[in-house]
């Protein structure tokens, strides 16, 4: 398995953090995690805990911080629902 950092930026050139979960297969499926309100892409144990079953599987993990959570661009503080 390999795991890599990656960025995405949207619109507002805010960044977007993210980590990529690859198994050793080159095409995989990939499955997309987001975390709850005030977490954090690494936080949940049970999401930890699920990523290299899923790539011994040939799945991809794909973790995100959203904005204003962990390693992603915004203050928490600035958060609101409809941004």
């Amino acid at each position: 398995m390999k795991q890599q950092k990656v960025e995405f930026y949207n619109k507002k050139n805010q960044k977007i953090a993210g980590l990529l979960s690859l198994p050793k297969k080159m095409k995989p499926p990939v499955v997309i995690i987001i975390h709850g309100f005030k977490d954090a892409k690494e936080y949940y144990p049970f999401v930890n805990n699920s990523i290299k079953p899923l790539t011994n599987e040939n799945i991809a993990v794909l973790r995100i911080d959203c904005r204003g959570s962990g390693e992603s661009d915004l203050e928490f503080k600035d958060m609101t629902i409809n941004g």
